[in-house]
């Protein structure tokens, strides 16, 4: 009896965009819709742009893909896939800015979003970036990516205890920032 593609671990799909085209269709499909909405929310914390965001998911996909064609071993696909973009994301975020600035959606309310919600968002996002680049990016494998410690340090290529404690200065860190907001609140 043969499991059916989506009972595949992400390695095993893996293995198959190798295959025929229906058959690297549909494992590139179910990698995807697995791996995509997480990689999406990641981009978006770094770069807090939806098409910026949307762009570099679809560039990691694209890559992974290129990438099985030529018979590389890939043994951690959501790992690949988050240092991908975080590499991406950082490139993006090096490189000059132009004088013009965008429009970005993520700045336009939306119906269901209370001025509380806008407005708490704003102020993590603001605390967020206050935090040193490391505990930043620790704090948000975990909180947007979904990533345990052991593949945060796998990602990151440095130790769990390094993990650990970034994680739990950045928290720290975090709730002293946002401290004056919800002192606010409860007024």
């Amino acid at each position: 009896m043969t499991k059916r593609m989506d009972q595949h671990t992400d390695s095993e799909l893996y293995g198959q965009l190798g295959g025929s085209v229906r058959v690297r269709n549909e494992a590139m499909a179910l990698l995807y819709d697995r791996h995509a909405p997480m990689l999406y929310r990641y981009c978006v914390r770094i770069l807090n742009n939806d098409e910026t965001a949307r762009d570099v998911t679809h560039e990691c996909f694209l890559r992974l893909l290129r990438i099985s064609l030529e018979k590389s071993t890939i043994e951690n696909v959501p790992g690949y896939l988050v240092r991908t973009a975080r590499n991406q994301c950082l490139n993006i975020r090096r490189a000059p800015r132009s004088n013009s600035e965008e429009f970005d959606e993520n700045q336009m309310p939306r119906e269901d979003e209370t001025v509380e919600q806008r407005e708490l968002q704003t102020f993590v996002t603001q605390a967020l970036d206050k935090l040193p680049a490391d505990y930043r990016e620790a704090i948000l494998l975990q909180m947007y990516a979904g990533m345990a410690y052991h593949e945060i340090a796998e990602t990151l290529g440095v130790s769990l205890a390094t993990v650990r404690n970034r994680i739990a200065r950045g928290k720290l860190k975090l709730r002293t920032l946002l401290q004056p907001y919800f002192a606010g609140v409860a007024e």
